[in-house]
Formats: C-alpha cells, sequence, structure tokens
C-alpha cells in the first residue's frame, strides 16, 4: 500500500472537484491509483483518465516531475509520498 499525493487539472479536477487528494492505492502502480480513484470518483473518472480499451491514456501522467511514458506507463510502480499529477494532453500546430 501507498499514499500518494495526487494533483488534479482541467476536466479531471472538474470529475473530483479538487485541486489535489490524498489516496492510498493498494496495488502501488499508476493503473492502480486510477482504479482507486474509479472507485471513487467512477466511472466518468476513468474515462476521462483512460480510453475504452484502458490501455491508452487521454491524459499527461506525471509522477514525480517525470512523464510516465518514460518511465514504465501504466505500470509504473508508486510508493509513500510520491506525486502523481493528471494534466490535460498538449495541443498544438
Amino acid at each position: 500500500m501507498a499514499k500518494v499525493r495526487v494533483g488534479l487539472a482541467g476536466n479531471v479536477r472538474e470529475i473530483v472537484g479538487q485541486k489535489e487528494i490524498e489516496v492510498c492505492v493498494e496495488n502501488p502502480t499508476i493503473f492502480g491509483l486510477i482504479e482507486a480513484m474509479t472507485n471513487t470518483y467512477g466511472e466518468k473518472f476513468r474515462l476521462a483518465i483512460l480510453d475504452a480499451s484502458a490501455k491508452e491514456l487521454r491524459v499527461i501522467v506525471v509522477k514525480n516531475d517525470q512523464e510516465i511514458d518514460f518511465l514504465q506507463g501504466l505500470g509504473t510502480p508508486l510508493r509513500d509520498g510520491d506525486r502523481v499529477m493528471f494534466l490535460p494532453p498538449v495541443a498544438g500546430g
């Protein structure tokens, strides 16, 4: 189990209703965090984070200032005190 701080932005913040929360994660991975938060905030939260296949992220996820794409993706391990951010995707031209 890991207790992590979660920062929220964009539509994910609107769903949760807070800018930052603390979450205890039984399966201490990014995917486990998403599952734990889905149990609390519902399917709308999960669909804001993951596509229907639950394999592709719809947001940018950052653990301790590193994008999880450069770590182990959804399998990135979490430890007590880690900080995870769910950020809106960057669009540009």
